[in-house]
């Protein structure tokens, strides 16, 4: 490399901009060919066989690219098969990716010329503003953000270190008392409490309608707060900490464990109970004992009808919650499924229990004959299985029977 870099201060200056030039059009032949492979490539979804859940997911962990050149590369992919012009504009330099991601989500049929012709040659803000006349953008972008994120501030908030566990030292009431020797100490201290806050406290921001707002003056309401906005945060908590309990198959499984333990301690007890009245049981016993052909006949009864039950409950396509819980514990709550590179999906949302051999073809609900699959996963291995048409009349069928519940 150095031996090249050498050789380069031998170029003139026309050289090295005319060099500059052949290797910006290489570039970008080279971008629009990753383009093209990416979009065949989900529209197979070939990735899945790799391991991942989405193309996004494939270019950060497959192809080493970061987050914000995957969303690029991505959104170009999902719309350069429908519009093949997209791509004409990228290698011929007069469309830049990034204006061409921002422009992808607005093409249609009847705009994608017209759009193409208005962006051609402009910078990404220019290309921002004439999206935003299609699709207006929120005027707050979403995202949770660390205190020391914003700009810098001409002091600590010492609002926020009102308890004492945060800030015992720096009660609004002691600053300015201490001596030039305290300033010292004070600064480090200031410099420390901004760090636990940094550490403890985020900005969250987003924008929602006026639904969202009218749901919080009424659980503000339903758990007696007097002001819903200065107390936001613990209405938010409150209510996620609830969505949580209902949702979470990990707490799910806790509770489940601590249900089991106390009802093991119930039977114990139970069993020291009935030890002490083994006696009335014996004389109990002894008078049914006159009687054995009807016990014989009711026990038998009993015993087919249990035998029967369970029967029924076997041919039910329903997993019961205590093996769904067992097999997502098992899998750590992450997609099982690993491609041909060896590679485990890193999914850990949209999970669902799928059947090795499928119900439908006499497999059972076997722990062992589970796995944990994300949807995108568990519904590729179902149109391998089954046929992409046999699933599709299947996901069609089931959208219209949703219709038709709906609207009756």
């Amino acid at each position: 490399m150095r031996e090249r870099l050498a050789q380069l201060k031998k170029l003139t200056t026309e050289a090295l901009v005319l060099n500059c030039k052949k290797v910006r059009d290489k570039e970008r032949k080279s971008e629009v060919a990753l383009i093209a492979f990416l979009s065949e490539l989900r529209s197979r979804c070939g990735f899945l066989d790799y391991g991942y859940n989405s193309i996004f997911t494939f270019c950060q962990q497959e192809l080493g690219l970061e987050d914000g050149p995957s969303y690029l590369r991505m959104q170009v992919a999902k719309v350069c098969q429908r519009f093949p012009q997209i791509l004409e504009e990228l290698e011929s330099g007069r469309l830049s990716l990034s204006s061409a991601a921002k422009l992808s989500p607005v093409l249609t049929y009847d705009n994608v010329d017209e759009l193409l012709t208005r962006c051609a040659g402009k910078k990404v803000r220019e290309v921002a503003l004439i999206v935003g006349e299609l699709k207006p953008e929120r005027p707050v972008s979403s995202g949770i953000y660390p205190i020391g994120s914003k700009k810098k501030e001409k002091s600590v908030p010492l609002d926020l270190c009102k308890n004492n566990s945060i800030a015992p030292s720096l009660a609004p009431s002691t600053i300015g008392e201490k001596s030039k020797v305290g300033d010292k100490a004070d600064s480090s201290e200031n410099v420390q409490v901004k760090a636990n806050l940094e550490e403890q406290f985020f900005n969250f921001r987003f924008v929602a309608g006026k639904q969202l707002r009218e749901k919080l003056l009424r659980l503000a309401e339903v758990m007696n707060v007097a002001n819903m906005e200065l107390n936001l945060a613990e209405i938010l908590e409150e209510s996620v900490d609830l969505a949580l309990h209902q949702k979470d198959p990990q707490l799910k499984e806790e509770r489940r464990k601590v249900r089991l333990q106390k009802k093991k301690f119930a039977e114990k007890e139970q069993e020291k109970d009935e030890g002490k009245k083994a006696k009335t049981k014996e004389e109990q016993n002894k008078t049914d004992e006159s009687s054995p052909k009807e016990k014989v006949s009711r026990n038998k009864g009993v015993r087919e009808q249990g035998q029967g039950q369970e029967q029924q409950r076997e041919k039910l396509r329903y997993i019961p919650a205590k093996i769904r819980a067992q097999v997502l514990e098992r899998a750590g709550y992450q997609c099982e499924k690993v491609g041909v590179n060896e590679i485990r999906c890193l999914a850990k949302t949209c999970l669902e229990i799928d059947h090795i051999a499928p119900y439908a073809r006499g497999g059972n609900h076997a722990i062992s004959n589970l796995q944990v699959l994300c949807k995108a996963h568990n519904s590729n291995k179902a149109k391998q299985e089954f046929g992409y048409e046999f699933i599709a009349k299947k996901i069609l069928a089931n959208k219209l029977a949703g219709c038709f519940a709906s609207n009756s």
